[in-house]
């Protein structure tokens, strides 16, 4: 078995910048998880290539936080690509998560009765296609 890939960095608030637990990080291969209480991650056993890395909310934190990928890149497509090498860790993959925001509302039938399990997603004019 050829050795794995490792990757560290730290989340903290752009804001105020402190350390984020609870932020979700993931390579574009769907390697990662969640940064501990001090905003720290750590992930081995990652298959050597080049990466772009994301981070987001929704993994236990608390708060807003918009999502990002490595370098502050607001788009999948600008992403800053992270190459990974077997057995060798990959340091500084670091984000500064700016506050995000949130959409709230009612989905209802035509009849006016509110329907529930609905999925709701928000995209840009040119991402609904």
């Amino acid at each position: 078995m050829k050795p794995g890939a490792i990757i560290s960095g730290t989340v903290t608030s752009a804001a105020t910048g402190r350390p984020l637990a609870g932020i979700c990080v993931f390579t574009s291969a769907f390697d990662g998880g969640v940064t501990s209480a001090d905003g720290r991650f750590r992930f081995d056993q990652i298959q050597p290539g080049r990466y772009s890395v994301v981070f987001y909310g929704g993994c236990g934190n608390e708060g807003s936080y918009a999502p990002q990928w490595f370098r502050g890149r607001a788009k999948a497509f600008n992403a800053a690509r992270v190459t990974l090498r077997g057995g060798k860790l990959t340091s500084g993959i670091d984000a500064a998560m700016r506050p995000g925001s949130g959409i709230s509302g009612v989905v209802t039938s035509k009849a006016g009765l509110s329907l529930g399990r609905i999925c709701i997603g928000a995209y840009t004019p040119n991402e609904a296609t």
